[in-house]
């Protein structure tokens, strides 16, 4: 029976301490904000929102930046992901010093 009752106890702990908000469901790695400001892939700086109307809603946690509405690391952003259809150069074109 304790250890059932601390279970209990636990998953409520858990949900509300894992949730700024536990009134609003955001998504994964996204975070209740009274004035979100998400930096993105095109304009990837934090804080330096073009909006001056602040209207409350989910926004990506520090450091992921959203692309195409959800919340991604910026390494995973189109533009800095290497592509695997990119050439290999011939060891013999490497010049060595």
């Amino acid at each position: 029976m304790s250890y059932f009752f601390f279970a209990v106890v636990l998953t409520v702990f858990l949900t509300f301490a894992t949730s700024t908000d536990p009134g609003h469901k955001c998504g994964k790695n996204e975070s209740w904000e009274p004035c979100p400001c998400d930096a993105t892939c095109e304009f990837p700086v934090f804080g330096q929102c073009a909006h001056r109307v602040c209207t409350e809603g989910c926004a990506c946690q520090w450091p992921y930046v959203r692309h195409n509405g959800t919340c991604i690391m910026p390494n995973d952003c189109p533009q800095y992901r290497r592509s695997s259809t990119a050439p290999s150069v011939p060891s013999s074109t490497i010049f060595h010093r």
